[in-house]
């Protein structure tokens, strides 16, 4: 399997097995926010709301960690992009300008053309410089951070000396929305299309239905 081959490959599982069930999370998330602000009588008592957006948190917080984990054994974003710019350093004609441009449709160069340039931020520039993935992967690692901090003090250890540290929902999804827009930038450039989105995930049943019945019976 070549290279390239193998990559569209770890795009594909990282969307489909990491970022779709992000995806299908939020969608359940707002729904259920949505229900629990529009309607008074069912906020106390709070234990439950509690728990479920408790769990949902440290959920997505996980998610960010796998998408960070440097860990050769897994398949994540950052190493994917640590791959590639070790591949660029031995081929540096390994992702080129002409093989981006042709694996558009002819009537869509002109988008190609001008993500190629935002890309590599060059318009002259012919092959992918090892930098822009060398630079995205320092990114991430300063962006995902703290969380990733928190996710190893806070949630899969429990540190002996530890100060309470806190994070939220805008927090979370607006980092988490960086994080699809540079999967969606490697799936394009290997050729894979790859949502640059978290709100496109759809549930083709009311699964909502579940609210619209009493759920303990007295006896």
């Amino acid at each position: 399997m070549s290279r390239k081959r193998k990559w569209r490959r770890w795009i594909k599982t990282i969307d489909q097995t990491i970022l779709d069930p992000i995806r299908e999370d939020k969608l359940i998330f707002d729904n259920y926010y949505a229900l629990l602000e529009s309607n008074a009588a069912i906020s106390n008592p709070w234990n439950f709301h509690q728990w479920a957006l408790k769990n949902h948190g440290h959920s997505l917080m996980l998610q960010v960690r796998k998408l960070a984990d440097p860990d050769p054994r897994t398949y994540s974003l950052r190493k994917l992009m640590g791959q590639i710019a070790n591949e660029i350093a031995k081929n540096p004609n390994l992702i080129s300008r002409h093989s981006f441009l042709a694996a558009y449709p002819k009537h869509h160069r002109d988008i190609a053309t001008a993500n190629w340039r935002r890309y590599v931020q060059g318009a002259d520039v012919q092959q992918l410089p090892r930098s822009v993935p060398l630079h995205d992967i320092e990114r991430l690692k300063h962006i995902t951070g703290r969380i990733c901090n928190l996710v190893n003090k806070e949630i899969a250890h429990l540190a002996r000396q530890r100060r309470r540290r806190a994070t939220n929902f805008d927090e979370l999804y607006g980092l988490l929305r960086k994080m699809v827009s540079l999967a969606a930038k490697y799936g394009d450039l290997l050729g894979v299309l790859t949502a640059d989105d978290l709100d496109n995930f759809v549930i083709p049943y009311d699964w909502m239905a579940i609210f619209d019945l009493p759920w303990r019976r007295n006896k």
